[in-house]
């Protein structure tokens, strides 16, 4: 099933709301998750069909689907090897087990960016389930932005352009993705001063 990401918005809404959060920022957050971004929840193939692309089909139809309702971003939560494996072959960021993903309000004309950062709620979060996303379009006026928070080791590129290696798990920093016309490009890096995710 696809759909817009109501449920996280909601969740995102009502953990906050409580906490005394009605700050516009808020509002805006909610707004752009629910109008830009697509939330997909699987693909199951029975067996006796399986290993002959229709998963792959079916993942760049919904993708293809998404992008003509106009959302910037669809993510997804593959369960298993499979499942992440066919995320990655049709352009899905796909995170690894123990690292969130992130996302913050962003102006994409003006380049201005919120600096509350929030996590993904994924409701139930059963065992070997991980986060996938993908920007389907380039994003114009207020959206979101997404990355992973923590770091794992690996490399991307730093705020200054040069390219980093990051040789164990950074708490200190959040990876932001960063996608063009063509796709993925890399990450960029940024302080992540108080992140409470999990």
């Amino acid at each position: 099933m696809v759909s817009p990401a109501e449920y996280q918005a909601d969740c995102l809404y009502r953990v906050l709301l409580p906490e005394g959060m009605t700050h516009p920022v808020l509002y805006e957050t909610v707004k752009a998750l629910r109008d830009k971004v697509a939330w997909f929840e699987g693909i199951v193939v029975v067996p006796e069909y399986r290993r002959r692309g229709i998963g792959l089909q079916v993942k760049r139809f919904v993708d293809r689907w998404a992008a003509q309702h106009h959302a910037d971003f669809i993510i997804s939560s593959p369960s298993n090897a499979a499942a992440r494996r066919l995320n990655e072959e049709t352009g899905h960021k796909v995170l690894e087990p123990g690292v969130d993903l992130v996302f913050k309000l962003a102006d994409f004309d003006t380049g201005e960016e919120s600096r509350v950062v929030f996590p993904v709620e994924r409701g139930m979060d059963p065992t070997g389930v991980v986060d996938a996303v993908r920007q389907l379009r380039v994003p114009h006026g207020r959206s979101l932005r997404f990355g992973q928070y923590p770091v794992p080791a690996g490399a991307g590129v730093d705020l200054d352009g040069r390219e980093h290696h990051v040789p164990a798990w950074d708490y200190g920093r959040i990876g932001w993705f960063e996608w063009d016309a063509r796709g993925y490009r890399g990450m960029v890096f940024a302080p992540a001063p108080g992140m409470r995710v999990g």
